[in-house]
């Protein structure tokens, strides 16, 4: 152990802390079972809303902390989710808190068990009220400005590190929104993090754009309770929701669509035994007289870790030389900047060739002979990947 002078977070060591890497929440919660494993998975969810939730069963201390990206004493630089990740080596990266113009972060502002902003020294902002707070204990806790409860006061208490944007919109199980009208109703990208009662903690990433698709706050609240969520903060969205998932992006900026990185100033990290990204089975919705015999769908998207690909098998009276659209295209969040890199080989009956390929819009195959199915598979490497 190491002394350190005023810190009283362990209740039977007062004014001790452990060495790094070492500290336990059995130091703060009676019950602990340490021999209880941590597994941490991502699962990507298309039931009406795009998402891709993120749980971490028996979380550990040190399993998830919120980090900066690049702070030295005040001074707050900005990364994108892969230079973050390669710089600090951690495989899993989701964005955090949001920040000024001038790249200052908002509200109370605690990392690694250390007051970096208080409430009282935070930039002047209509979301600088309301953040949440990692405890000792493993409980994600709502800190409010108005409490009156200083960072200091926080860290005595327990806090380990805190994330501060639009505020909880999740408490005690119910829908708890206290936000302006500006950031709550607008349909966007959005970025949760919550727990459940039995101490799993979830982090929920919707899929959208801003002012076009996605989900407002009073939604996101509805779906982290459908998710059993008793607490869930939203964090920074809109183009800055993404992760980083051990060498690619399971959920990209929706930024340049979906093409550009956008740098943020903070991360929520993950450690741990991971599984590669795997969306399963994406069916895409055929056009009109395309049939297939596929239980899984005529052209079938997926991404599992770095690479995407779709798979077709459809029935159509194609003629020689023909270009038919067959299906609608993969969502914009896996395609590529260049178009030819989606482009593959079709066969049909007898050996019959034919082109497959991606538009903006379609996936389209155009067979050298006439023939009365298509399958095939092309492939590609999602956009800025390692």
């Amino acid at each position: 152990y190491q002394r350190q002078k005023s810190v009283k977070r362990i209740p039977d060591l007062n004014g001790w802390i452990p060495a790094v890497g070492l500290e336990s929440i059995g130091n703060y919660k009676t019950g602990y079972d340490p021999s209880k494993k941590t597994a941490i998975s991502i699962k990507h969810r298309r039931d009406g809303i795009v998402a891709d939730i993120i749980t971490i069963q028996n979380p550990k201390i040190n399993t998830i902390k919120k980090l900066f990206a690049d702070r030295n004493g005040l001074n707050y630089g900005v990364k994108s989710a892969r230079e973050f990740a390669r710089s600090s080596g951690y495989k899993i990266a989701v964005n955090a808190d949001a920040y000024t113009t001038s790249l200052l972060p908002y509200g109370l502002q605690i990392e690694n068990g250390k007051l970096i902003q208080d409430w009282k020294d935070a930039p002047l902002a209509v979301w600088n009220t309301s953040a949440v707070v990692f405890m000792g204990d493993g409980t994600l806790r709502h800190s409010k400005k108005d409490d009156g409860i200083s960072g200091q006061e926080w860290i005595e208490r327990g806090a380990l590190w805190s994330v501060c944007f639009a505020g909880v919109i999740v408490e005690g199980g119910l829908k708890a929104i206290n936000t302006t009208s500006a950031i709550a109703d607008v349909v966007s990208a959005r970025t949760l993090i919550g727990q459940k009662a039995n101490g799993d903690i979830l982090i929920i990433l919707f899929e959208g754009r801003s002012n076009e698709y996605g989900v407002n706050l009073s939604q996101a609240a509805d779906y982290a309770i459908e998710h059993e969520c008793v607490i869930a903060y939203a964090c920074d969205g809109g183009g800055s929701t993404q992760c980083w998932w051990n060498g690619c992006y399971a959920v990209p900026s929706s930024d340049g669509k979906f093409l550009t990185e956008r740098k943020v100033p903070a991360f929520l990290v993950i450690e741990g035994e991971i599984e590669s990204y795997d969306t399963g089975p994406i069916s895409l919705p055929l056009e009109t007289g395309i049939f297939t015999a596929n239980p899984k769908g005529g052209v079938v998207g997926r991404q599992v870790g770095k690479d995407v690909t779709i798979e077709l098998e459809c029935n159509y009276s194609f003629q020689a030389n023909v270009p038919v659209k067959i299906s609608q295209a993969i969502p914009q969040r896996f395609r590529t900047a260049r178009m030819n890199d989606m482009k593959g080989v079709g066969v049909g009956p007898a050996g019959v060739l034919g082109g497959v390929y991606s538009s903006d819009t379609h996936i389209s195959a155009n067979m050298a002979n006439s023939s009365s199915y298509v399958a095939g598979r092309i492939g590609w490497s999602a956009h800025n990947s390692d």
